[in-house]
């Protein structure tokens, strides 16, 4: 199974989401490979990955989001925290947009019961 992960900013989301693509091709047979804002789409593309996470669904990747479903489990695992309010907590998560719903995302990780909790409401 190939799956393509989105680092949305490289100083910030990188070395953590680095350390999941180990820990996920150690531990299964799954090649997993790392894109960034710029080669995300050409990857998507060229590697016709079987999972894509994403690490939100606001601004550039909520139309992105809508061709990929068609051609992969998109999954999403945000790489920011500190919600100021539920408000906030379920853009991040939904991005106020069309594409999000439980039919065309898989799997949604969160960062913890509190934000499962805000997202139930």
């Amino acid at each position: 199974m190939k799956i393509q992960i989105l680092v949305d900013n490289k100083f910030r989301d990188f070395h953590s989401t680095y350390l999941v693509k180990r820990y996920v091709e150690e531990n299964s047979r799954h090649k997993v490979v790392l894109t960034n804002k710029m080669n995300y789409d050409s990857v998507f593309n060229f590697l016709k990955p079987d999972i894509i996470i994403l690490p939100h669904s606001t601004r550039y990747l909520a139309d992105a989001a809508k061709r990929y479903v068609k051609n992969a489990d998109v999954y999403l695992m945000p790489t920011e925290g500190g919600f100021s309010d539920e408000n906030n907590l379920r853009l991040l998560y939904t991005g106020g947009s069309n594409w999000y719903d439980t039919a065309s995302v898989k799997k949604v990780y969160v960062w913890g019961p509190g934000v499962k909790k805000g997202l139930l409401k």
